[in-house]
């Protein structure tokens, strides 16, 4: 008897994003979170040039996550709603998965929307690929 392989699609899974705190999507990368402090850089003085890095709280964080598979619809209809001008901010969490599936790192994200998602085609029963989704939050720190 011959024994195929069938693929999974979770394969690649290395952070999971919850929403509220409910699993909304997995990706298979991310970017953006890497940075603890961003820093400003103002110049103060009227005569000597001075630049200083001053951590400036009220600049909004960006992260990127891409290639992912929705788990439900509340992500593409979440940024569907923003792009219609009805921002709806939440809080959450992504997390880092190992290979073995287990959580590593945890980041916490508050007063977030989506600004742009770009989806691919459907996976499987309300699952929905999504090349990309860019996160704006006001703040986000690794737990």
């Amino acid at each position: 008897m011959a024994y195929r392989k069938l693929p999974n699609p979770f394969a690649n899974v290395r952070y999971l994003v919850e929403v509220d705190g409910v699993p909304r999507g997995v990706f298979g990368s991310c970017s953006g979170l890497e940075v603890e402090h961003r820093h400003v850089e103002f110049y103060f003085g009227p005569d000597a040039i001075d630049l200083f890095d001053v951590y400036s709280p009220n600049h909004e964080e960006r992260v990127i996550l891409a290639e992912g598979i929705a788990l439900d619809d509340m992500l593409p209809e979440w940024e569907h709603a923003n792009a219609e001008g009805h921002v709806e901010r939440h809080d959450g969490s992504i997390v880092a998965i190992d290979e073995f599936g287990r959580p590593c790192a945890r980041w916490r994200f508050h007063g977030a929307w989506p600004e742009h998602l770009e989806s691919g085609g459907a996976v499987g029963d309300r699952r929905r690929r999504i090349e990309s989704v860019e996160l704006i939050c006001d703040d986000i720190r690794m737990n």
